[in-house]
């Protein structure tokens, strides 16, 4: 079922199926609300990309109460991000978010010694008790301000 474009509501884009995963465990969690849709991986950085620019701004630039997010690895590299976000289109930037580990999910994975479904259940779980261990993870901790801002942002949509 999809999201109602009449009401807030989230897109998730995932780069791979670990990405995926981890989203649908935040999704899990049982204080997250319906607004919030898993799209099927993009299978790559440059396609997440793509396709917020290609498919997702011509919705958010029609439905203002809809917001996307753009889940994938910066493979070690903490510049990617502005960069990235530097590609969307002003009136619509402030409602992508990109989201992700440094490397990969799978080192999240590891370090954190949990499955990636339990990653995402630990991190919506974080994110209603105000307690960020796992988000500042060596992983995540580098979009420290971008999480913070999602938060800000997304909360209501999706924990009502």
């Amino acid at each position: 079922m999809g999201l109602n474009k009449h009401k807030p509501g989230l897109y998730v884009i995932p780069e791979d199926d670990a990405d995926r995963q981890i989203a649908n465990g935040f999704l899990e969690d049982f204080r997250v609300q319906n607004a919030f849709q898993v799209m099927p991986p993009a299978q790559g950085r440059e396609k997440v990309l793509s396709q917020i620019i290609e498919v997702y701004v011509p919705i958010l630039q029609k439905y203002k109460q809809l917001k996307v997010i753009g889940v994938l690895d910066f493979d070690g590299r903490k510049d990617r991000y502005e960069q990235k976000l530097q590609e969307i289109p002003n009136g619509v930037r402030e409602r992508v978010f990109l989201l992700g580990t440094l490397n990969n999910p799978e080192k999240l994975k590891a370090s954190a010694g949990l499955h990636f479904e339990s990653l995402g259940e630990k991190l919506a779980q974080e994110c209603c008790d105000a307690n960020f261990e796992l988000w500042n993870n060596e992983q995540l901790v580098f979009l420290k301000d971008e999480v913070l801002r999602a938060k800000e942002e997304l909360w209501t949509v999706l924990f009502g």
